[in-house]
């Protein structure tokens, strides 16, 4: 393992916090381990907005009366454990003391003012963590997220799940038909969960209303608002919408639909809401490398919301298939989905889903209706993630994208393609709810 050097540890992590993990771990696993040792190196295999990224490692060994006295940690010394811990490793001291290695991940606050939004979303995702989710997991069947042994205003450390056999999606543009069951597997679980709690225990919205707000889909979010100018923009130049009737259609009202996604993320006064996590794609999710059945595990909850499920699965297909991938499997994911959410459901409540809020109808019915934010979330993600990455600066993303964009798009015929692909479905699926609109 990598790493680092002791001044640097100290300012990630504590002895005394390494020990509250301990003790945790040995709640939970009913065991009696004592810490000798810590350290701590870069995740450097992570990339991410929020925060930074390390993994922890704690040198334990039982509590003994042969090793209680090498295993005593001074609560006072910060610097305890990289040098020493090196210096045992050599020595082949795991072994002499039968010493045990525990693997956790950090996410910790980077050094910014406490006013800057990431210490409000950072703090949001520790509360959420800490409580919220853990409560929801007693619920739920199957794990479908990390168990956290650390919460602080400023550090987050979870269960390593690649240390638990799980794998990263980070590296995939497109996910295989088992992943996207498996992802799909784990979103039943978490939805499921999140409504038996409101069965039996509290009311989400509620009791968590401050730490579930809105914060990338919204009129006050300046990448959201910037990147819809920009769509307008391309839809006006595309080659075809060049009729007048087109052209009038996308300037008085194409810009008044797109600003009806900002509801469909909020909570539902028309469909059942749960707990959806709103962002997983590869690098938020982790499957089983042993068992490619078992449900997808869900890290980086900062987006998390308390809306419809369909948002989830709509994120999900829109966001990790092609267009043509997606057309072909849309309904078979979806029944899937349902089956999972259901089962799981049926199995902890007995009255025959009078009490659930959302029947299948209702399911496939707010799907459909939420689906121009599938659409409209495509086209914007294109524009940050299928550009060259020098090209997504902080002007680039808050302040204008159209320009840099158009000389994108004539540069680039693919991406001028993939753009164009992506507006005519804003403009049909805005078509077909104005068309419905009228039939009424």
């Amino acid at each position: 393992m990598a790493t680092m050097l002791n001044e640097t540890v100290a300012t990630v992590i504590s002895a005394k916090q390494c020990k509250q993990i301990l003790q945790k771990y040995n709640e939970e696993h009913e065991t009696d381990l004592k810490l000798l040792s810590f350290s701590v190196s870069p995740a450097e295999e992570v990339k991410g907005f929020l925060g930074e990224y390390f993994h922890l490692n704690l040198l334990c060994t039982e509590a003994t009366e042969a090793t209680a006295a090498e295993a005593e940690v001074n609560e006072n010394d910060e610097e305890l454990c990289e040098e020493e811990s090196n210096e045992r490793e050599n020595d082949d001291f795991e072994e002499d003391f039968m010493g045990q290695s525990l693997k956790f991940f950090i996410k910790k606050l980077p050094l910014v003012h406490e006013l800057h939004e990431k210490v409000v979303i950072f703090r949001k995702e520790c509360r959420l963590y800490s409580s919220l989710l853990m409560e929801l997991q007693e619920y739920s069947p199957q794990p479908w997220c990390p168990k956290v042994y650390l919460s602080s205003s400023q550090l987050l450390v979870l269960q390593d799940l690649e240390d638990s056999g799980y794998h990263s999606l980070n590296n995939k543009e497109h996910l295989e038909e088992s992943e996207i069951f498996a992802i799909l597997k784990g979103l039943a679980a978490m939805h499921a969960s999140s409504l038996l709690y409101e069965l039996y225990d509290k009311t989400i919205e509620d009791n968590y209303y401050d730490c579930l707000k809105e914060i990338t889909v919204h009129p006050d979010i300046p990448w959201f608002t910037t990147g819809l100018r920009a769509l307008l923009q391309i839809a006006k130049l595309h080659p075809n919408f060049q009729e007048e009737v087109s052209q009038e259609f996308i300037d008085k009202e194409l810009p008044y639909h797109l600003k009806s996604v900002y509801f469909m993320v909020n909570p539902s006064p028309k469909y059942r809401n749960v707990v959806c996590h709103r962002d997983t794609w590869g690098g938020n999710i982790f499957l089983n490398s042993e068992d490619p059945d078992d449900a997808a595990m869900f890290v980086d909850f900062q987006t998390c919301r308390y809306c419809p499920p369909a948002i989830d699965i709509i994120f999900t297909l829109f966001m990790n298939l092609t267009k043509e991938e997606r057309v072909a499997r849309e309904n078979e994911y979806l029944h899937y989905y349902w089956s999972e959410f259901k089962r799981i459901l049926a199995a902890n409540d007995d009255d025959g889903g009078e009490s659930w809020g959302l029947s299948e109808t209702e399911f496939f019915e707010s799907y459909e209706e939420f689906k121009l934010f599938g659409y409209v979330y495509r086209a914007l993600a294109v524009t940050i993630l299928n550009v060259p990455k020098e090209m997504v600066t902080e002007e680039y993303k808050n302040v204008e994208r159209t320009e840099p964009l158009l000389r994108y798009m004539e540069e680039n015929e693919e991406f001028r393609l993939l753009m164009d692909e992506c507006v005519e479905d804003v403009i049909e699926a805005v078509v077909e709810i104005r068309t419905k609109e009228e039939s009424f």
